[in-house]
C-alpha cells in the first residue's frame, strides 16, 4: 500500500515494476539516475523526480521532474536555495558552459568549528553571496535544468 518512495536509483532498479504500481511519486536521489531507468519507471498517474543535494548542502538543493525523454537532469534550486556555475576563477559560465556546481542559500550545513566553517563554507564575491558552497561538481549551465 506504499505510494510515496524516496530512495537512490540503484535500489529502485532492482524492483520489478509490479512492486512500483501503487507508486504514486518516486523520488530519486543520492547518485545518478540512468535515463533508460528514468524511461522505465514512467507510469500513469506516477511523478518520477530525480534531486540532487551534497551532504554540505543538508538534504536536496534541486530537483527535476523526469518524462523519461532525454537527458536526466538535476534540476533547478528549491525555494530557498541559489545554484550557480562558475569557471575556475569563480565568474559565472554563460549558458550551455560547462563548470563547477556552487550551492547557497537555507540549506547550507554549518561547522561547529569556526575555521572548519570558514574553509568549507566560503564568500563567493563573484556572485555575490557571503556564503557557498564549492560542490566540485562539474555541470553544465542549462537553464532547464
Amino acid at each position: 500500500a506504499i505510494t510515496i518512495v524516496s530512495t537512490v536509483p540503484t535500489l529502485v532498479s532492482l524492483w520489478p515494476n509490479s512492486s512500483l504500481e501503487k507508486v504514486r511519486l518516486l523520488i530519486m536521489g543520492g547518485e545518478a539516475c540512468p535515463p533508460e531507468l528514468a524511461a522505465r519507471l514512467q507510469a500513469p498517474g506516477r511523478e518520477v523526480w530525480n534531486t540532487y543535494g551534497p551532504t554540505e548542502a543538508t538534504v536536496v538543493a534541486c530537483g527535476a521532474q523526469l518524462d523519461g525523454q532525454g537527458p536526466v537532469r538535476i534540476g533547478l534550486p528549491l525555494d530557498g536555495w541559489d545554484l550557480a556555475v562558475v569557471d575556475e576563477q569563480g565568474v559565472p559560465v554563460p549558458e550551455g558552459g560547462t563548470g563547477e556546481l556552487i550551492i547557497g542559500g537555507v540549506g547550507l550545513a554549518r561547522y561547529l568549528d569556526p575555521a572548519k566553517d570558514a574553509e568549507k563554507y566560503a564568500p563567493m564575491p563573484t556572485l555575490g553571496w557571503e556564503r557557498a558552497y564549492r560542490s566540485g561538481d562539474r555541470v553544465v549551465n542549462d537553464p532547464a535544468g
